[in-house]
């Protein structure tokens, strides 16, 4: 793991150059992320100015070619063309004979998608086609609240960023969804999308109301990557925790007696929570989610859907 990059900023009267040793404050890809991107740069960044930087990396042992650019206290590498993919990545990067390194896998996917097409776009997420992980069963015990397909739409994309929304959908007749108006949505903070075409969301807190009932999902990571230009999403997935804490009070019940039910019926104890190490918690861990766009619809903001209090708004036929 990388710790320090001792990079030089050089400086001297035209005669012995004198270098002055720098910490580094950040990088990306993270030393150890898996997967990046078959045309991700490497960044780094250091809390001076930099003087001259030699870079090496290497996939899987073959040497890569790359540009180096220099601006004040960040370098970047970028490669000239795709990277292998699966491939174990090392990267060095040296200055006045002092060495940093750190290393990266790319995945199995790599063109990169047109983020600016990707605005006002949306996918569904079919659940019911993925592969849970945790809890076991858990597609029994909980798939009428994340069974179905989740959308995913881009609000807005600065190209470096997506502002991404997600909502229910509801089948109007096969073949045809649209989203679910009286289901509320939840916003994500923008993220960063320098891992074109792979996009990773979280940790965040998603507030969902299951027929009144309100689930809070904490910890939550959504990640998955783009192809074919966008017209589909591969390999997504979901993982968060529910804290009984946070449902049992709505049931009528404590968190102990509402985890002892789910283990008598299902067999699915409750983990320690993140959050303080109580073992109260239910983890979610949904994996292999396929994700189609879904044309001309785009997800529109519906945090407080209270039209639905009133009987069912939806659409007939």
């Amino acid at each position: 793991m990388l710790l320090l990059l001792a990079l030089v900023a050089c400086r001297g009267d035209g005669k012995d150059a004198v270098c002055d040793l720098t910490s580094l404050v950040a990088e990306r890809p993270a030393d150890g992320a898996d997967p990046v991107s078959r045309s991700a740069s490497l960044v780094l960044a250091a809390n001076a100015p930099l003087g001259d930087v030699d870079i090496q990396v290497q996939a899987d042992g073959v040497d890569l070619d790359g540009d180096v650019v220099i601006d004040g206290s960040w370098v970047s590498w970028t490669p000239r063309g795709m990277m292998p993919a699966d491939a174990q990545v090392e990267w060095t990067a040296d200055s006045c004979g002092v060495t940093a390194a750190g290393g990266f896998t790319t995945g199995s996917l790599g063109d990169t998608v047109d983020a600016a097409a990707l605005q006002g776009q949306s996918w569904a997420l079919d659940l019911d086609r993925a592969t849970w992980l945790e809890p076991p069963g858990g597609q029994i015990l909980l798939g009428q609240v994340f069974g179905g397909d989740l959308l995913l739409g881009v609000q807005a994309s600065s190209g470096a960023t997506l502002d991404l929304i997600g909502g229910a959908a509801e089948e109007v007749e096969p073949g045809w969804i649209q989203q679910d108006p009286c289901i509320p949505t939840f916003d994500f903070d923008a993220v960063d999308f320098g891992n074109n075409p792979y996009i990773s969301v979280g940790p965040t807190t998603l507030e969902l109301d299951f027929e009144g009932v309100p689930v809070v999902l904490s910890q939550v990571y959504l990640g998955g990557v783009f192809v074919d230009g966008g017209a589909g999403i591969e390999d997504a997935s979901l993982q968060a925790e529910i804290d009984a804490r946070d449902v049992a009070g709505s049931l009528g019940g404590t968190a102990d007696q509402l985890c002892d039910l789910v283990e008598s019926y299902f067999g699915i104890e409750c983990i320690a929570c993140s959050t303080d190490a109580e073992p109260l918690c239910l983890a979610l861990d949904i994996q292999e989610i396929p994700g189609t766009l879904v044309p001309g619809l785009q997800v529109v903001p519906n945090p407080d859907p209270q039209e639905c209090d009133q009987g069912d708004p939806r659409p007939e036929g």
